[in-house]
């Protein structure tokens, strides 16, 4: 979209310059020469002038097409991104509130992608407009200011693989002959939980600021989606075993 911009202002810069040129050599100054006449110029830089409003006409259509694709393209990955870091923070929840879920090493793996993911293509959005203050540009901006922030948080996701094994390390210390399953009654774990919680609740606050700045004018209908959208559960939950597998199955 920046070169975008960059096109439209040059040819801008150009229709006025052959505007200019073509009042001057119309009406202003008398110029009279063996090879050129006032007449001959006139006619040049106004054709000059009719062809670069065109070109001028067409690229603020496209401008406003792009930029209008770019909002579509913002509102998706961020209404993934929100739908991604709710799943994530009701699954800890889940396991916080209920202490007899078993708590597995890649339980958030696949949010994790999707939000690193989602992350992503915000960030290499190039959304740039004329408008600098424009209320989206000035909340994407903020946003992808915090990109490190966000990332590093998905990162940290792996501390929750960690606090299990640390957990079963511990425990088999006590008990050689642990087997038992890991869930937040252990602290290790509750915390590492708990943090994550928060981390996914900054994303999906920080998500609702900018959908509010992308629905600027009412065409995504955000607000009313929203609920629908907000109303994602957690992963499932059930037990993973092998023997529930062919209790469900066979």
């Amino acid at each position: 979209m920046t070169k975008k911009k960059e096109t439209l202002i040059y040819t801008v810069i150009t229709s006025v310059a052959f505007l200019a040129l073509s009042y001057l050599f119309g009406i202003v100054i008398s110029f009279e020469c063996n090879w050129f006449t006032n007449e001959f110029l006139f006619v040049i830089f106004s054709g000059a002038f009719a062809s670069s409003l065109v070109v001028l006409i067409s690229e603020f259509f496209g401008y406003r097409q792009l930029k209008k694709a770019l909002e579509n393209e913002l509102y998706s990955h961020t209404v993934c991104l929100y739908a991604a870091a709710k799943v994530a923070k009701n699954t800890m929840t889940a396991v916080i509130e209920n202490k007899e879920i078993h708590v597995l090493p890649n339980m958030l793996d696949q949010q994790q992608y999707q939000i690193s993911s989602a992350l992503n293509c915000i960030f290499n959005l190039d959304y740039s407009i004329f408008c600098k203050k424009q209320e989206l540009s000035v909340a994407l901006t903020a946003f992808k200011g915090k990109y490190n922030d966000y990332m590093a948080m998905m990162r940290e996701c792996a501390y929750l693989r960690m606090s299990i094994n640390q957990t079963q390390i511990d425990e088999l210390m006590k008990n050689p002959c642990f087997r038992g399953p890991i869930n937040t009654t252990y602290p290790l774990v509750l915390k590492t939980a708990q943090i994550l919680q928060k981390h996914f609740d900054t994303i999906i606050s920080d998500c609702e600021k900018l959908l509010d700045k992308v629905d600027y004018s009412g065409r995504f209908d955000w607000k009313a989606r929203k609920e629908n959208v907000s109303q994602v559960n957690s992963i499932d939950l059930e037990d993973g075993s092998l023997e529930n597998f062919f209790k469900r199955n066979l």
